[in-house]
């Protein structure tokens, strides 16, 4: 259902399958938009993009991957795990779930679920700044989260089910924060973070 919440500021963009039109709707919290990428083709710069109901959204890879482009948004649920972004497992073309193109993005309190189809759950696209914060991501085809830009955050995130690494640091990345994170069920046993990043990193406290 959709949880009663009361708007934010001004900025902010909200997302409802259950209640929302990406035709009628205008992103406000009483008309909605009804698919995340409607609402992130008006975003502005420090936007927020809230999901607002308990819905899957249902992603083909592909054709419709989740892509931001805009600096400083972020993207999140209203209550922690409360929707689920999933990979469709007849997707033409495998690859990510979510691509960042922008610096200083954040994505937070969402279900990311790769269905086995995506290659990657989240790519941060050698973007600076980024936040993943307190995701469930899970059943990648090959890694959970690849970090690719400078002074990006990886925290107090539940990463499974991807085959080879949880968290793979890596063509870029460096000053990163990687902490807090729980890596379980790698299928291969590789490894839960892989980092070949030159610059200084803090990777603490994380459950692998």
């Amino acid at each position: 259902g959709v949880v009663s919440i009361t708007p934010l500021i001004a900025n902010t963009i909200y997302i409802s399958k259950i209640n929302g039109s990406d035709t009628a709707g205008n992103g406000t919290l009483n008309t909605p938009y009804a698919t995340i990428n409607k609402g992130i083709s008006f975003t502005n710069a420090n936007d927020f993009i809230i999901i607002i109901d308990t819905s899957t959204y249902i992603i083909n890879n592909g054709i419709d991957n989740v892509i931001i482009d805009t600096a400083n948004v972020t993207l999140m649920c209203t209550t922690p795990f409360m929707a689920k972004i999933i990979s469709s497992t007849s997707a033409i073309y495998t690859d990510r779930l979510i691509q960042i193109n922008a610096n200083g993005v954040k994505i937070k309190n969402l279900i990311l679920d790769g269905a086995e189809s995506a290659t990657r759950i989240i790519v941060t696209g050698g973007y600076t700044n980024i936040e993943i914060y307190n995701n469930i991501i899970k059943n990648a085809k090959y890694a959970g989260i690849l970090v690719q830009g400078d002074w990006t955050k990886v925290d107090s995130n539940a990463i499974y089910n991807c085959p080879t690494f949880g968290i793979e640091q890596n063509w870029g990345g460096d000053s990163c924060n990687i902490t807090n994170n729980k890596i379980y069920s790698t299928k291969n046993e590789w490894e839960g973070i892989f980092i070949t990043a030159d610059g200084i990193d803090r990777v603490y406290n994380n459950l692998i």
